[in-house]
């Protein structure tokens, strides 16, 4: 099998694309030196574009820190062409688009994506923050502002914390020893010099169209395209660029190492990472050593380091690759999930990382290995679902500064040459004498915190290492250490079914406990198949408790299962097992040839821990303790979450049934036992109702005979189809509150640990039915873009700031939510009240716009298989069995008129609904009528509800 074709269509270049491929490329280098790749699909239901430039903090003067970051925010908020500081996202919002920006150690990015026939207008505003940028500076204190909010919102984020104490012990020279993020005190307006003239004379520094890629992907032709990048983007100027990020400074000194970094954490989180730094990679693409070692040293399967570590529970999780890079060099990290005892036997892991890397030099390194992982990314490359045009524009224009426009496609997938010496010379990088151990765990005490989010830390160099294992227990675990054999679900037949005159999922077999769907894939014409399942469980449903007892249930099977999990993953497959709040889901995808395979050997597993009460009672005690001391550490670090997270979990708990609270799910994981979860366990699936739907490359027959294994799981299928058993169980509803018109407002008040406060207002919609859910939807396409700029723009609430359509099963609402690190929560409530009162006129400046943006997201097809399989998985199990919900809604959406959703709007923000609200704690001096909910069960027995089968 070949990687794939070499496209003939581009009259510039031949590009390495997958067989079924059918679309045009061109590459083309403007007179001003900006590299240009354009993507031409006829079938593209939007386009999009995004432009990469080569720059990022690392290039921040060491004075001010945070400057590119702050350019970024300052490129939105104006240009000469288009002055308002909201043109662009309002433009792009109201055409169905979306938009973001970020800024990395070298790299800044852009991207937004649009329907089609709004791309060229959407290109010139993007185009002008390249050419001609305001920067007025009447949003210089504004933008230093939200930097700051983006800063403190994520005060508390272990990753910013961690990755604070690693600048700090790094040489001040190196790049990766500047924050990038940014402050108040960073952005300081006057000092070191004025801010303005610093952020200006770094635009003009940096931002040269030579140091520049952007990609285009449209419905467009190649050569309209061409010329539309040529007009918008030929006036980017070409300028003397200051763009190497240059630095001798090692890593870590050679003479220092090996290092400890011994780190505080906030949340109850215990880690051991080993850090090893190695020359850059970017030129080995195609034969990729750090991804062979991280194969091996990553592997979950038999005999792996992992599966060691789990056997005297040490470990819980374990992760091995590339990580960060910078201009000369990156690092390979090996991270592991340890257990409270695992803490006390650190010597011993790192012994036995350093025993399994021994075993892979004297055996691992072989060719028909590396032909296995070619082998799988030749077939992963072939066959990769199709992704949206703003998900390829956004990584297509980082990866052209890296590599070749021939292989842009296939890199990723590469495994081209076999190169031993390239191997075994990256493997002599994982030695104890260039390792940095990085501990975080509990009980760290020191008096040294890092500079910006205040974390402890102990930095220690030149410490021991033990190379080999030297304890009894070590021992016997390395005799258990081997290579992975080869892989069994690798899949060897990729024939298509061919197309059926099937245009949606048909019940192909049903009966009272279980009802089956099918659908073939007629549209993308991949080797693939999903299976997907819900099993509806009366425990799981009518209590906290038997939520949790699920929870634990799945994470002990998954425990179980790892191995082949792992090995069926590394042959491009996969599956889910998860909890909803009604029972369970099962899912699976993968290549159709052996997928099968996987679905038997899973089902079969859970099964039998069902069937054989001897197998399952092993289980349980094997890992019971483990996982439900897992959720509880878990649990409790959620409420470290940032406060709108917390806020937006809380919310449905208080509107819908079966849904569990953070102290309902917290009390049933303190008071769950071992005798309570085996009699749970025992039960979980006698009494479920089953819904399953197969799609893809499967015939009819072929999809019953895979439903087969799926449905014995559960207790009442006999094996035999459309043969009826016993009355099915009695499933809980689900129940929706109808929220009262009441002269107060319901209040939930969420404890938080953080400094920044928050508020989540939640307006229902009068009714469920599909015009309401019509009306709330443009609602929320149309206050997005008014909503962010008054609140976040103008106001300067804070960073996090948002209102966007909010459905709770087929009710309808609008949720505004606003952190803000100054703000008190009842000064931002009324704020958001006071938008919805003054911004009638506002919002529905544009209502044809905006009807057009919302029907043509409703109308979309779906962009990949994934997506066709989860709408159409979602229709089914909210009974929508025409599968044409929101073409009925987009014609619903077409006759509404301004004076219909003018009298709509007062209806839902103004006149007499309340919403309900859930805040960070408020003052007790507040004068707001607000209506405390404190028992959530109790507050819903009162009120009128929804109810859904």
């Amino acid at each position: 099998m070949a990687y794939g074709v070499e496209n003939k269509q581009s009259s510039t270049l031949d590009i390495v694309t997958p067989v079924s491929d059918q679309r045009e490329y061109q590459y083309l280098e403007l007179e001003n030196g900006l590299r240009v790749f354009i993507i031409s699909d006829s079938e593209a239901e939007r386009s999009a574009a995004a432009l990469d430039v080569n720059v990022g903090s690392g290039n921040d003067p060491a004075d001010r820190m945070g400057l590119a970051h702050f350019l970024e925010h300052m490129l939105f908020l104006g240009t000469k062409k288009y002055p308002s500081s909201s043109e662009f996202q309002d433009f792009v919002t109201g055409h169905g688009g979306q938009h973001n920006a970020y800024t990395s150690l070298e790299h800044t990015a852009y991207v937004f994506d649009i329907e089609n026939s709004a791309f060229a207008q959407g290109l010139d505003r993007f185009a002008q923050f390249f050419i001609s940028p305001l920067f007025d500076q009447t949003y210089i204190e504004r933008e230093r502002n939200a930097v700051h909010s983006e800063f403190r919102s994520k005060y508390r984020n272990e990753g910013r914390r961690q990755m604070d104490v690693l600048r700090t012990v790094l040489d001040s020279s190196h790049p990766l020893a500047k924050f990038s993020t940014g402050n108040l005190d960073t952005l300081n307006v006057d000092s070191p010099r004025p801010l303005y003239d610093d952020l200006v004379r770094f635009y003009k520094e940096h931002y040269s169209a030579d140091n520049m890629s952007l990609v285009l992907v449209s419905n467009q032709s190649v050569a309209a395209l061409a010329a539309l990048s040529q007009e918008l983007f030929g006036d980017v100027p070409k300028r003397q660029v200051k763009n190497t990020i240059t630095s001798s400074a090692e890593f870590i000194a050679k003479d220092r190492l090996p290092a400890e970094i011994q780190i505080q954490p906030l949340t109850e989180s215990r880690t051991l990472s080993l850090l090893f730094p190695v020359p850059p990679t970017v030129e080995y693409y195609r034969e990729k050593p750090l991804s062979y070692l991280g194969f091996f040293l990553g592997h979950e399967g038999k005999g792996s380091l992992l599966s060691a570590l789990k056997t005297h529970n040490w470990v819980t999780a374990l992760s091995a690759g590339a990580g960060m890079d910078w201009p000369g060099g990156e690092l390979f990290s090996v991270q592991m999930e340890l257990t409270e005892e695992g803490v006390k036997h650190i010597a011993d892991i790192e012994a036995l990382f350093f025993e399994y890397t021994a075993l892979l030099k004297n055996k691992g390194i072989a060719k028909w290995r590396f032909e296995e992982m070619k082998k799988s990314g030749q077939m992963n490359f072939q066959y990769a679902d199709k992704i949206s045009a703003y998900r390829e524009a956004m990584y297509y224009s980082r990866s052209m500064h890296d590599v070749p426009i021939r292989d842009i496609f296939s890199s990723l997938y590469l495994f081209e040459n076999y190169d031993e010496k390239l191997i075994r010379r990256y493997l002599s990088y994982l030695s104890p004498r260039n390792l940095v151990r990085k501990i975080v765990a509990p009980g760290v005490e020191s008096e040294q915190v890092s500079p910006f989010y205040q974390t402890p830390y102990v930095f220690m160099e030149n410490v021991a290492v033990k190379a080999a294992c030297q304890s009894d227990v070590c021992n016997s675990l390395k005799q258990s250490l081997a290579l992975p054999e080869p892989n069994s679900y690798l899949p060897e037949n990729f024939t298509l079914q061919g197309k059926t005159e099937q245009k949606q999922p048909i019940l192909i077999d049903q009966a009272d406990a279980y009802k089956v769907w099918y659908a073939p894939d007629n549209e993308f014409e991949l080797p693939v198949a999903y299976v997907k399942a819900r099993f509806k469980l009366p425990d799981v449903a009518s209590s906290a408790e038997g939520y949790i007892a699920a929870k634990i249930a799945l994470e002990l099977l998954k425990e179980s299962m790892n191995e082949t999990a792992y090995a069926a993953s590394m042959g491009g497959l996969s599956y889910q097992l998860k909890t909803n709040s009604r029972g369970i889901d099962l899912n699976f995808s993968g290549y159709d040839d052996s997928l099968d395979k996987l679905v038997l050997d899973v089902a079969s597993d859970i099964r039998k821990y069902r069937k054989n009460k001897k197998y399952r009672k092993a289980l349980n005690k094997k890992y019971f303790e483990q996982i439900r001391n897992d959720f509880i550490r878990e649990h409790k670090n959620k409420k470290l979450a940032t406060p709108y997270h917390q806020l937006l979990t809380e919310m449905p708990a208080v509107l819908y049934h079966p849904y569990w609270s953070w102290e309902e799910e917290n009390t049933a994981l303190e008071n769950i036992t071992f005798d309570s979860f085996s009699r749970y366990s025992e039960r979980l699936l006698d009494t479920a109702q089953a819904e399953v739907f197969i799609y893809g490359n499967w015939t009819s027959v072929e999809a019953r005979a895979v439903s087969r294994p799926v449905l014995k799981i559960i207790k009442s299928f006999d094996g035999v189809f459309g043969v009826k058993r016993a009355k099915s169980p009695v499933i809980a509803e689900g129940v929706v509150v109808n929220l009262p018109q009441t002269d107060t407002i319901p209040t939930v008040e969420v404890p938080v640990n953080h400094q920044d406060k928050a508020v989540v207002a939640y307006y229902q919609g009068p009714d469920d039915t599909l015009a309401t859910q019509a009306r709330m939807r443009l609602l929320g396409q149309s206050i997005e873009t008014l909503f962010y700029h008054r609140l976040r723009t103008e106001q300067q609430l804070g960073y996090i700031v948002n209102a966007s359509f909010y459905p709770i099963r087929e009710v309808p609402a609008i949720v505004a939510l606003v952190q803000s690190p100054s703000v008190e929560p009842e000064k931002i409530l009324e704020h958001i009240h006071q938008f919805f009162i003054d911004s009638e006129s506002q919002v529905f400046a544009q209502l044809e716009r905006d009807k057009q943006a919302l029907i043509n997201i409703l109308t979309e097809k779906a962009q990949g298989q994934a997506e066709q399989v989860n709408q159409w998985w979602t229709s089914i199990l909210v009974d929508d069995l025409t599968f044409d919900e929101y073409q009925r809604m987009a014609d619903l959406v077409r006759g509404f008129t301004l004076e219909d959703m003018k009298t709509f709007y007062r209806s839902v923000f103004v006149e007499s609904a309340k919403p309900l609200v859930v805040l960070t704690p408020i003052s007790a001096q507040s004068a707001l009528p607000l209506r405390k909910v404190e028992d959530y069960e109790a507050f819903r027995a009162k009120q009128k509800a929804y109810v859904y089968p």
